[in-house]
């Protein structure tokens, strides 16, 4: 899940770098052209801690120019920093209420520090706009921490319920001992929550028929496969 996120991370911050790269060409600052070749340079030998150092000189130096303020932000999600990332994300919408990247920080920030309310309420802004499978799976993912199992079970039956949900594919946790991560058809890991909620509530036959057709979607899904055996040796 995070690994994924971090595809965001970096693709943002290779359009950062971009932008630095074209400040480099109009600004006469010598002291500003240092840094954001620091920056970059940082970026390049993916030292992120560098970068956040970089970035904290140029805002000293640029106090006026926003897009390094979203960079910090997006260094410090990337670097594993959640309450800084929050704390800035929280700013950043706060001067731009419609952004989508932001919130999306702001809501992860919260879930990997526990605030599973907070995230849940962000994320719910997200779904908003539009009825987005990958979203939806994150509300039914919160509200499943959260113990609302009828809510996490209409959020699943909805993505069941779109066409699209069997070709979006979303990282999940393969072994619950480490970080590893597996890329599942959102259909597949969907129906695969689903049959955790009907194995806690003792329904066996509806789990073990939601766990097979995660498997028939996807075979190779390791979280199915460990989920059904613990079902049949508990039956």
């Amino acid at each position: 899940m995070r690994n994924t996120f971090l595809v965001l991370i970096f693709a943002m911050s290779s359009v950062l770098e971009l932008s630095a790269q074209a400040n480099t060409k109009t600004t006469l600052n010598p002291t500003v052209r240092i840094q954001e070749k620091v920056y970059q340079l940082a970026l390049e030998n993916n030292d992120l801690e560098a970068a956040t150092m970089a970035v904290y000189q140029l805002i000293a130096i640029q106090p006026e120019k926003q897009t390094w303020q979203d960079t910090l932000c997006l260094l410090y999600h990337g670097r594993g920093y959640y309450s800084q990332s929050a704390s800035l994300a929280l700013k950043i919408i706060e001067r731009n209420p419609e952004t989508r990247e932001f919130r999306e920080v702001l809501a992860q920030a919260y879930e990997y520090l526990g605030n599973y309310s907070e995230a849940l309420e962000q994320y719910e802004l997200l779904v908003k706009p539009d009825s987005n499978s990958a979203v939806l799976y994150k509300t039914a993912m919160m509200h499943y921490m959260l113990k609302d199992y009828k809510e996490c079970e209409s959020d699943l039956k909805y993505i069941l319920s779109d066409k699209d949900s069997e070709s979006i594919n979303i990282a999940t946790q393969a072994d619950p001992a480490n970080a590893k991560l597996q890329a599942v058809p959102i259909r597949a890991a969907a129906l695969n929550m689903l049959g955790v909620i009907y194995m806690d509530d003792k329904k066996s036959e509806e789990a073990k028929e939601a766990f097979e057709a995660a498997l028939k979607i996807f075979p190779a899904y390791l979280v199915a496969k460990q989920n059904i055996k613990l079902l049949k040796e508990a039956m």
